[in-house]
Formats: structure tokens, C-alpha cells, sequence
């Protein structure tokens, strides 16, 4: 681009020693302090509620499943029977 500038003149080739004598160092305040975060305080436990005993389930006693008998095969059913 033409309007581009020609940043070489522009550059200080000299620089004077101790420049900054003159000049009063001003600092910057500083932030006010963060307050703290609070540590969580470990929350003693609850004693807990005594609950009523429950009464033994009883458990049912297995009962063998009926066993499969051979039916009686219908006379000229043919074979799948």
C-alpha cells in the first residue's frame, strides 16, 4: 500500500544515558487485599436415629417345580407328537 509509512526514518538511532532521572517514579497504589475464603468447617455427625427391628422375614421354602411328564401321545398324530 502506498500510504504505508516508511517506519526506518521513524526509528531513534541515539539514545541520551540516564533518562529517567528526571522523571519521579510514580507506583501504583495497590489493590485492597482479597478477603480470605472461609474454611469449611467439617459439620460434626449426627448421632443417628435408633430404628425398630424389623421382624425376620421369612424366607419361603422352595418347592420343587412339577416335573414335566411325557404326555400321552395321541394315536395317528403322526411323528411330531
Amino acid at each position: 500500500p502506498k500510504n504505508k509509512k516508511n517506519t526506518q526514518h521513524n526509528k531513534k538511532t541515539h539514545t541520551t544515558k540516564n533518562q529517567n532521572t528526571e522523571k519521579k517514579k510514580t507506583t501504583t497504589p495497590h489493590p485492597p487485599p482479597k478477603p480470605k475464603k472461609k474454611k469449611n468447617k467439617k459439620k460434626t455427625p449426627k448421632p443417628k436415629k435408633q430404628t425398630t427391628p424389623r421382624r425376620p422375614t421369612v424366607k419361603k421354602a422352595k418347592t420343587n417345580p412339577p416335573k414335566n411328564t411325557p404326555r400321552e401321545k395321541t394315536p395317528g398324530a403322526g411323528p411330531h407328537n
